[in-house]
């Protein structure tokens, strides 16, 4: 019989940690072009 072991999350949030402030308001509509970015960082270079 094989058992399957339960796969757990690498990230753990901290019992205290603070939200990040929404800056934006969750708003992303724009009154022209290039004036409201939003992005991802997935992957930072450490070299």
């Amino acid at each position: 019989m094989t058992s399957r072991r339960r796969r757990r999350g690498l990230t753990r949030p901290a019992k205290r940690a603070v939200p990040a402030a929404d800056l934006l308001g969750r708003d992303f509509t724009a009154s022209e072009p290039g004036t409201r970015l939003a992005g991802d960082i997935t992957f930072i270079s450490t070299d």
